[in-house]
């Protein structure tokens, strides 16, 4: 059986905002809400840590829609997701994808079934001045998916955040 190693730390992967439930390192039930650009904001404010196996078994059942359509990955390479989704993809994946001859690249993009990691694809392949074919291919596929049809925290049926007092 493989040795995990924790702690295990998610990113969320859009610009809006992902709340979520967790076991915090006191075993604790916690709630989370990451902001910020994922790609300019501090660390701690776009990610969260699992401590131990039961709190990562909470956190797959407890954030379950946030994992399946890529609004939060493991910053950790070379983690097999454990959902059977093609959305929860790393930036590391997605720069290799941009690597690959075109129809392959183009196959995979078409696969995708929530707009965030074509959000985030394109974001690189404008930033490494991809061909554009590639940028244009990209930015079509985008506009497939209804940009209205991105939840925000209230939306998602594992998430819900109330308001908190200051």
């Amino acid at each position: 059986m493989e040795d995990k190693k924790y702690p295990r730390v998610f990113k969320k992967a859009i610009k809006g905002s992902v709340g979520g439930r967790y076991l915090n390192s006191r075993g604790e039930y916690d709630e989370f809400l990451l902001v910020g650009d994922p790609a300019t904001a501090e660390i701690e404010k776009v990610t969260v840590e699992v401590f131990n196996e039961e709190a990562e078994k909470y956190f797959y059942k407890s954030n379950k829609t946030a994992l399946v359509n890529g609004y939060l990955v493991e910053i950790t390479e070379g983690y097999e997701m454990k959902l059977d989704e093609v959305n929860a993809v790393s930036d590391g994946f997605l720069k290799d994808l941009l690597k690959q001859p075109y129809m392959k690249m183009k196959k995979r993009v078409e696969e995708f079934t929530s707009p965030v990691p074509i959000e985030r694809l394109l974001t690189l392949a404008r930033a490494e001045n991809k061909p554009v074919k590639t940028v244009e291919f990209i930015e079509g596929a985008l506009k497939k998916f209804n940009s209205a049809s991105l939840p925000n925290v209230a939306q998602l049926d594992d998430v819900k955040i109330g308001a908190t007092g200051g």
